[in-house]
């Protein structure tokens, strides 16, 4: 099985080994049969560009997929220890709720699921509230009655408009008032709940986007658990992005950054140059670039 390029294990026999074994790293269209030109160039190979091209190369349009990493998935791949346990890096979890992805896996018939608890049997639980302070393990009635005052607070915390988000108003003039009615330790405990759903402080994340996730979750805190960290596929995400790249009828190119985007005249105004000096022109261009490229990328 192939490595990525990114990434490391460590074991104590091996010590560090960088790249990560996956099923995920795929070569790409032999450089003689790539086109100078093509109707569509889809810019990521994560699961928008692979079902952008996929469906393209459907309708019957000569499509090219560049993509800058040596493998399918984007942010989300799945890892395999030398036990054949699968690791996912990135995102993990899938439900219902999720219509498109939901669709795409019974589309593949990968949906068969492995279910995660975040309190399996036997579990300990441990608090540790600062880094000066150990580490201190709990017992399951204190962690049951601290996951219960969680969904109490986020409950809270979610509803600006006093309908639970249902109905979008106008911020609260005063939204600190909240802070003024939970203990100091709820404060901590509610602020790490929220970094866990988006992984920087609660304090760079634009609060609309923090009412976006709970109305995805159907205006309900108690279903963000559910929708976001309980069904993980059972064969991986990995998985998925192989099924949609099989179905995809058209040239790729990985490994590749892009380094600009350019737009002039004629039957294929669009020139895609890659980090190589390579240049490809088509008539039209997708782009699912994370928004933290853009920058790097010259349009």
């Amino acid at each position: 099985m192939s490595k990525s390029s990114e990434g490391f294990a460590w074991t104590p026999a091996q010590g560090y080994e960088f790249g990560l074994r996956t099923q995920a790293v795929v070569p790409s269209t032999l450089e003689s049969d790539l086109s100078s030109e093509y109707d569509i160039i889809v810019i990521g190979a994560g699961y928008a560009g692979l079902a952008a091209a996929r469906d393209l190369a459907f309708a019957g349009r000569k499509v090219l997929l560049v993509e800058a990493r040596d493998r399918v998935g984007g942010r989300v791949f799945s890892a395999e220890t030398d036990d054949g346990d699968i690791l996912e890096i990135g995102g993990g979890w899938v439900h219902w709720l999720q219509p498109h992805v939901f669709s795409e896996l019974t589309r593949y018939s990968l949906d068969d699921f492995v279910e995660t608890k975040s309190m399996p049997e036997g579990c300990e639980v441990f608090s540790k509230p600062s880094r000066q302070t150990p580490a201190t393990a709990q017992s399951p009635t204190e962690a049951e009655k601290f996951f219960g005052e969680m969904e109490v607070l986020m409950n809270e915390f979610y509803n600006v408009d006093g309908r639970g988000v249902a109905q979008f108003y106008p911020f609260p003039s005063t939204p600190p008032t909240l802070w003024h009615l939970i203990r100091k330790e709820q404060r901590h405990a509610l602020m790490e709940h929220a970094t866990s759903f988006f992984g920087i402080p609660p304090d760079r994340v634009a609060f609309t986007e923090v009412l976006r996730t709970i109305a995805l979750c159907n205006f309900s805190s108690s279903m963000i658990e559910e929708a976001t960290m309980k069904w993980k596929i059972a064969k991986g995400t990995t998985a998925l992005a192989l099924a949609i790249l099989k179905d995809f009828k058209g040239d790729r190119i990985f490994s590749s950054p892009v380094r600009s985007i350019s737009q002039g005249e004629g039957t294929h105004p669009v020139t895609v140059t890659l980090e190589s000096g390579k240049q490809i022109r088509s008539r039209f261009a997708i782009s699912t670039i994370p928004w933290n490229i853009l920058p790097s990328i010259q349009f």
